[in-house]
């Protein structure tokens, strides 16, 4: 895959790779536009990357990497999954360890988000100008 073919520059190319390892678009930017002489601030790396990620272009091209980074990988979310409850289930490896394979495991599940439960009625009566609204 070649960056170019999405009309990228060589800097927005090394931000992209930068920003698949880190996941920081500020900390990519500043390592892909600052030069040898000239540092850019963290301020204007922030600003900067997230006008970058807005752009069409950019987020083909981080699409596209991310999915030839699964297919190098070999592995699918499924095997992920099956990894984490192997680990969870196995007495041999450290309880700190299978608790974090059980958190993960959880959070993949949606077990912990947070739920607001509705089903309280309540009557609501306000007075505009002397009428009674319910």
């Amino acid at each position: 895959m070649n960056g170019k073919d999405y009309g990228l520059t060589m800097n927005m190319i090394k931000f992209c790779e930068n920003y698949l390892l880190s996941g920081n678009g500020g900390q990519s930017y500043v390592e892909a536009y600052s030069s040898k002489g000239k540092k850019i601030p963290m301020t204007t790396g922030y600003s900067s990357s997230s006008l970058l990620l807005k752009k069409e272009n950019i987020q083909e091209y981080l699409k596209d990497r991310r999915a030839d980074q699964m297919k190098q990988t070999d592995m699918t979310a499924g095997d992920i999954i099956a990894k984490l409850v192997e680990l969870a289930n196995d007495p041999a490896v450290k309880t700190s360890d299978r608790l974090n394979a059980l958190k993960m495991l959880g959070q993949n599940l949606a077990m912990f988000t947070d739920r607001v439960e509705g089903g309280n009625n309540m009557n609501i009566e306000i007075n505009l100008d002397g009428e009674e609204l319910k």
